[in-house]
């Protein structure tokens, strides 16, 4: 392969068909708003949407993030859609999905709402599962009265069994102390 610029007989790696030079000429006296896009970034979006779901969800095939939101670029996929099909997304407002399937990019199963609508949504379809409190530790205190302490930590407030708390510390102690005996001289 050679430099596709006329008169150029050059070889060896080639960008955007032009050898080292002319490239260099080219990205220095062409403005960056009128370069086209290279071809390595000319992917189309809906190249990588499958549209055979049951459900009529159009399945985004491409890279995948959180609980299998697609991902276009560095903008999740189902908001690239619904921009694409409905304009650009009001500040502060999220796009949520009718359909619960976090890989559909179909603009028909999107809409437009707030974080507070997204968490209502969420708790009236049973989507945010939050489990009961324990009422006995898994040696089978009660998780109750004086036996219940509550310690604060980074994770936030945790429910704790007082005996089985007391029970580790000891024969944590127990254990030093024997390591402390065994590391004395022997007299």
């Amino acid at each position: 392969m050679t430099c596709s610029v006329d008169g150029c007989h050059r070889g060896g790696k080639l960008t955007r068909g032009m050898c080292a030079k002319h490239y260099r000429y080219w990205l220095d006296h062409t403005p960056p708003a009128d370069r086209p896009v290279a071809p390595r970034f000319a992917r189309n979006f809906w190249d990588s949407v499958r549209k055979t779901h049951a459900r009529g969800c159009w399945v985004f095939t491409g890279p995948t993030v959180g609980r299998g939101h697609g991902m276009w670029g560095r903008v999740l996929a189902h908001r690239h859609s619904w921009s694409l099909a409905n304009g650009p997304i009001p500040e502060g407002m999220w796009v949520l999905h009718h359909c619960d399937n976090p890989p559909c990019v179909n603009p028909m199963h999107l809409y437009l709402g707030t974080i507070r609508e997204n968490t209502d949504d969420a708790v009236a379809r049973g989507r945010n599962y939050i489990p009961p409190r324990k009422t006995v530790c898994g040696a089978g205190h009660p998780l109750a009265g004086e036996n219940l302490r509550i310690v604060n930590s980074k994770q936030g407030t945790i429910r704790r069994c007082r005996l089985c708390d007391n029970r580790r510390v000891a024969a944590f102690a127990r254990a030093k102390r024997a390591a402390r005996r065994q590391s004395l001289p022997a007299s």
